[in-house]
């Protein structure tokens, strides 16, 4: 007798089972065989019925495989749609990072380069600071100076308006010593030749006096000769003496007159020295302003930078610092060579010869009036350059031909 056996639920569509009827071993049938027509005609309608109980099972298992069919399919489609939503979704998280990466790190340059300003700014307002001292200094000064110059005017002024009253007075007096000298000689001359008349007098008047007269009047005579002579004397030397005070006030005035015009002329000296200091000092400010604003950072960053720009395509060439990358010779070289390329064949220059390159870097510099404040021993020593005497070096270039 077959038993029914129930379809799988997973077969797929169009898949049919077959069910067979089994042969049970402790049936009659199998210890012997059919005989008869009856027996195979029972068996036969045992198999009929058998089958036509068998036919609505087997619809019921193609419907619930239908079923599950389209349960399946829904659930598929309902998976692709899902794995396209979650592809999509994907898709959006990748870009939504990548957009936060990117927007983080422009923020990030955006602070550093704030910084960055903030930093030029600060330095830039610390030198205009000090710049405004040294103006405010330098004003004060010359200021003070001036103020003293006027006071040295006004006393210069003063003291010849004094030796104008002296050189008044002493011409007066001048004056009155020749009056009084002519007056003098006038009575001497008028004296002498009264002498002899009144000598005469005494001798008609009385004849015994005669002698005594005579005498008295060359007495007389002797002795007003000898007070003109001294008053002569004296008004020569008092003469003499102011001619003396005349002439040493007027060498005096000429030597503080000169030593006025002299000072004066050290004062604008000075005052023309320090404006061209003051102006050498605005100059190279506004070219290491411009360096800063053009490079931006400090002073050391702008000058790697311009550095780095005026080697830039030159074989051999990475300037990352101001000690290594210098000791070579060949970025000095390399510099020289975009302003000098007469001076420097670099197309025949190469790294090993070191002390080569940097002899001639250092002699082109000194052809043009750069001094040299580094040498080649200090520049092949193991330990490398000090870079702080390489970036004045290099400082001392770009004033040079830049500013």
């Amino acid at each position: 007798m077959g038993v029914l056996q129930p379809p799988p639920l997973g077969l797929p569509r169009g898949m049919t089972v077959s069910i067979s009827p089994t042969k049970s071993p402790s049936s009659p049938c199998s210890a012997s065989p059919v005989v008869g027509s009856s027996s195979g005609q029972s068996w036969r309608e045992r198999d009929s019925g058998l089958s036509q109980s068998l036919l609505p099972g087997h619809e019921a298992g193609d419907s619930q495989n239908e079923e599950l069919e389209k349960l399946l399919e829904e659930c598929r489609t309902t998976l692709g749609v899902t794995v396209k939503i979650l592809k999509q979704l994907l898709t959006e998280v990748k870009s939504l990072k990548s957009t936060l990466q990117t927007e983080r790190g422009e923020w990030l340059q955006f602070q550093a380069d704030l910084q960055v300003a903030v930093a030029v700014a600060d330095r830039l307002r610390a030198e205009a600071e000090e710049e405004l001292n040294a103006l405010r200094t330098a004003h004060t000064d010359v200021e003070r100076e001036l103020s003293a110059s006027q006071q040295r005017q006004k006393e210069a002024d003063m003291q010849l308006v004094t030796l104008r009253g002296e050189l008044k007075e002493s011409r007066q007096r001048l004056a009155t010593l020749s009056q009084v000298q002519s007056k003098a000689d006038t009575q001497a001359s008028c004296q002498e030749p009264e002498k002899p008349n009144g000598g005469q007098a005494n001798i008609s008047e009385s004849k015994e006096g005669t002698q005594r007269g005579r005498e008295r009047g060359l007495y007389r005579l002797g002795r007003e000769e000898m007070e003109s002579r001294s008053q002569n004397e004296s008004t020569k030397n008092v003469a003499s003496e102011e001619a003396r005070t005349d002439c040493k006030g007027v060498t005096k005035r000429y030597l503080r007159n000169v030593t006025n015009e002299d000072r004066n002329g050290e004062d604008l000296r000075s005052s023309e020295a320090q404006r061209t200091v003051i102006a050498e000092r605005s100059r190279s400010q506004d070219g290491f302003n411009l360096l800063l604003r053009r490079h931006g950072g400090s002073k050391r960053n702008s000058l790697l930078r311009w550095c780095q720009s005026r080697t830039q395509g030159y074989k051999s060439i990475d300037i990352t610092n101001f000690s290594s990358s210098w000791a070579d010779g060949l970025a000095f070289c390399a510099v020289y060579h975009t302003y000098l390329p007469s001076h420097i064949p670099y197309s025949t220059l190469t790294p090993e010869n070191k002390r080569e390159n940097l002899s001639l870097a250092f002699k082109t510099g000194e052809t043009v009036g750069i001094a040299q404040t580094l040498t080649v021993e200090e520049m092949l020593r193991p330990g490398g350059p000090d870079w702080q005497r390489v970036l004045s070096y290099v400082e001392s270039i770009y004033r040079h031909f830049e500013m």
